[in-house]
């Protein structure tokens, strides 16, 4: 089961790492180590719906939950988070 946490918008010259610190940025150090925690976090990247699409990106971020008791937390601390942006 694969949910949605939340999405960032940025330059293609930008990396992984940089992709990271912005979504910390916008939804909180908690969230993202909860994410990191819970399973696997994973991104979906396509052009800019708003900004020049030659320029910038559109960065989705899902989460994989493993099937443990970090998930299970997880899921009755966050969501109410998830899918809301």
């Amino acid at each position: 089961m694969k949910l949605y946490c939340g999405h960032i918008e940025c330059k293609w010259t930008h990396n992984e790492r940089l992709e990271h610190i912005y979504f910390r940025q916008k939804y909180g150090d908690e969230l993202f180590r909860a994410i990191n925690t819970a399973g696997e976090m994973t991104m979906r990247r396509y052009n800019s719906p708003t900004l020049p699409a030659d320029m910038y990106k559109r960065v989705d971020f899902y989460v994989t939950p493993d099937s443990g008791k970090a998930a299970t937390l997880f899921l009755l601390k966050w969501a109410w988070r998830l899918d809301q942006s």
